[in-house]
């Protein structure tokens, strides 16, 4: 997989186990000598067996940490099952989810069912339709958390990333709701998540960048973005330990609020609120 015309990430691999076109993408199965099998989506890897809990508990763990039990919360993606099978770690009121292409599911139901076997387990409400389109229809400030876990933001997930639906998303949050998504990689993708920290501010008043190292992800320093009306992801108080996990701790939480690196940090103090 190139990350630039110069860069990438290759590995070695085994077998192809499956290769098939859904409606939307080009879905891929294969096996690799050290990382397992991989989920790769129109050439671009999606997640490995050896290191898809890194990025996974990471994404929910810690904001969702703070989040009182018998919550509601919105899962926008991922249909691999990695970020459910996270929240499930947590005692949820409600809990929906959106995934635009159900054949990736299914091929993760056959291919990685330690992960996918999460959306056997849940009580869960499941739409299969775009997700930009379904937070538009969701009646105001419906659920305390939206998380949402994509794939990379080409094509028809670019619009995620965009203020139209940011706007459609703080309508749905209560009154301490928070969004989280992944923002691509620090190393190649800085202005891309200059971009969109800017447009987040412009709607929310608390926006905090943090950081994972996912070895197979591009650049490796994997980025998140946390956003609120009145939550302080620095300030809020943790509630509670998540279990079993192998990445995370609420002490690594701790670790994060001085992880932001400094040329990114004096980036986003220059991003006001909008007049």
């Amino acid at each position: 997989e190139f990350h630039t015309p110069n860069t990438g990430l290759f590995l070695r691999l085994k077998y192809v186990l499956y290769s098939g076109n859904s409606d939307y993408q080009k879905i891929m199965v294969l096996d690799s000598a050290d990382f397992g099998k991989v989920l790769v989506i129109d050439g671009r890897i999606v997640l490995t067996e050896v290191d898809e809990f890194i990025y996974h508990e990471m994404l929910v763990h810690p904001a969702i940490v703070t989040l009182p039990v018998k919550s509601s919360v919105l899962l926008l993606g991922g249909g691999d099952g990695g970020a459910l099978r996270e929240i499930l770690k947590h005692r949820i009121r409600n809990l929906t989810g959106v995934q635009i292409d159900d054949k990736i599911t299914d091929v993760c139901k056959r291919f990685f069912p330690d992960i996918a076997d999460s959306f056997d387990k849940a009580k869960i409400d499941m739409y299969n339709e775009d997700a930009a389109d379904f937070v538009k229809s969701v009646p105001a400030e419906k659920y305390d958390a939206v998380i949402v876990d994509p794939t990379d933001p080409e094509d028809y997930t670019k619009k995620l990333y965009g203020t139209d639906f940011f706007n459609d998303v703080r309508k749905i949050l209560t009154e301490k709701g928070f969004l989280v998504l992944p923002c691509k990689s620090y190393v190649y993708n800085r202005s891309f998540m200059l971009k969109v920290i800017r447009r987040l501010k412009d709607l929310f008043p608390y926006v905090f960048p943090y950081f994972a190292p996912v070895p197979t992800y591009p650049g490796v320093f994997r980025s998140f973005v946390f956003a609120s009306f009145n939550v302080d992801f620095s300030a809020s108080e943790v509630l509670r330990e998540p279990s079993p996990v192998y990445f995370y701790s609420n002490e690594m939480r701790n670790v994060l609020l001085n992880y932001v690196p400094k040329e990114l940090k004096d980036e986003i103090a220059k991003i006001g609120p909008k007049e």
